[in-house]
């Protein structure tokens, strides 16, 4: 029973450290990325085109910076009171996670919702949906981030 309890007690304490509230200004670096004080985060459960990264819009035929596009939506859903963001762990790479909230919502959650980011993978129900809409990003030709970091890029692709 002492093990159990044991158990139990370190589960709680390892819950509340990855819920610990981060202190500081919030601003966003890129789609992914948001600074809080002097210490970057990437979002949890989201990716995101990179800066520099283009997309074809098929709508009308140019190209759009999809990477500074993603940027901008998540410096917009990050203005304004009401935002904080907690700790989430730590990505495989070790760099720190957070999700940050805005008024009780997820902004990670609202990124891809608005098709904005990419769910990988804790909001697939989210990309499902703004990828039937043709929400945000979803309305363009784009290459995978993941992919794009590794030196994939679309056919006449602009650089930076």
């Amino acid at each position: 029973m002492r093990g159990v309890s044991a158990a139990l007690a370190a589960l709680l304490l390892c819950a509340a450290a990855q819920a610990e509230p981060l202190k500081g200004k919030i601003k966003a670096v890129d789609g992914r990325t948001v600074q809080v004080g002097e210490t970057a985060y990437r979002l949890a459960g989201i990716d995101a085109p990179d800066p520099g990264q283009f997309c074809f819009n098929t709508q009308n035929d140019a190209w759009v910076p999809c990477g500074s596009i993603s940027r901008e939506a998540l410096a917009e859903f990050l203005r304004g009171k009401g935002v904080s963001c907690a700790k989430a762990g730590a990505g495989a790479d070790g760099m720190p996670l957070a999700e940050c909230f805005r008024d009780g919502l997820s902004v990670n959650r609202l990124m891809v919702r608005y098709g904005m980011a990419m769910s990988a993978p804790s909001f697939e129900d989210e990309q499902s949906k703004a990828r039937q809409k043709s929400a945000g990003l979803w309305k363009t030709r784009l290459v995978n981030p993941p992919e794009w970091r590794a030196g994939t890029r679309l056919p006449g692709e602009p650089k930076e």
